[in-house]
């Protein structure tokens, strides 16, 4: 009886041990996947004068924006961690209505601003993504 009591523990220790070491696996792969929605939105933003040339139009760059802050805040959601789902929801909404926020100003006489992280309010997010071990190029 002694001996399978000392067995039993055995098992659940390695079990025990086991879990803790799965939980300690890094970030799941939906907190990564909204970086590279992050890393997504940037890319689709203008960073220079020759990106801005090389669209068809004003419109296909706002598209482009707008369809990669929807795809941010829909990856947003499904985060495992809060901060990231978040900072995460509110780049990609902050993305979404720049356009429309800022139309009646700049953008309907043809300008396109470049790419900044005060646009979108990205920079906790950067940050978080760094932590993560998925950091994102910033322009």
């Amino acid at each position: 009886m002694m001996k399978n009591r000392r067995t039993l523990q055995l098992t659940f220790s390695v079990v025990l041990v086991g879990l803790m070491l799965a939980g300690c696996g890094g970030p799941s792969e939906s907190d990564l996947a909204v970086c590279d929605a992050y890393q997504n939105l940037i890319d689709a933003w203008p960073a220079n004068s020759e990106q801005v040339k090389a669209a068809d139009s004003a419109q296909e760059i706002w598209n482009a924006v707008t369809d990669a802050g929807e795809a941010l805040i829909t990856t947003s959601e499904l985060a495992d961690t809060v901060e990231l789902k978040e900072a995460g929801q509110q780049a990609g909404e902050m993305a979404v209505r720049f356009f429309s926020d800022n139309s009646s100003k700049i953008i309907n006489q043809g300008f396109i601003p470049f790419f900044s992280e005060t646009f979108v309010g990205g920079g906790e997010l950067r940050q978080l993504c760094k932590e993560v071990g998925n950091p994102v190029t910033v322009p």
